[in-house]
């Protein structure tokens, strides 16, 4: 069971005759509202929780897209590194080959096999399209 007679504690600002002058438990429930939420009206309440919303939505995205630029970053690197290795075994003479034929075709098969090239190109064409919608 309800009481009906409790009293809400004054808020700041606000004497304990004036926060029980309400006629109606309705007319309290709405003041105790008011003073917990600031002063502000409903509408400005959903507004202020729209707009924290998308500042943690866009926070998210900016760190996930810093985690994305370093991957990008260190596989670019990564590739060229290989690259060049493969690049100055097949160019050097045979005397100076470091690399076995596993190793070679490790190489070989990740550089050409279009695995870093396929996740390169989705993550730009997925950059692409999202910079033209609103």
């Amino acid at each position: 069971m309800v009481d009906q007679n409790k009293i809400i504690p004054a808020s700041a600002g606000q004497t304990e005759e004036e926060a029980t002058s309400s006629s109606s438990p309705n007319d309290l429930a709405v003041q105790e509202a008011r003073v917990m939420s600031g002063g502000m009206s409903f509408e400005e309440l959903q507004a202020d929780a729209k707009k924290s919303e998308h500042s943690r939505n866009e926070k998210f995205k900016d760190h996930l897209e810093k985690i994305v630029l370093w991957g990008l970053y260190v596989t670019a690197f990564g590739t060229g590194t290989f690259a060049i290795i493969w690049g100055l075994h097949v160019i050097l003479p045979e005397k100076w080959h470091w690399l076995d034929h596993t190793q070679l075709e490790s190489m070989q098969n990740l550089l050409t096999g279009g695995v870093l090239a396929g996740l390169v190109g989705d993550h730009f064409r997925k950059r692409g399209n999202s910079d033209t919608k609103p």
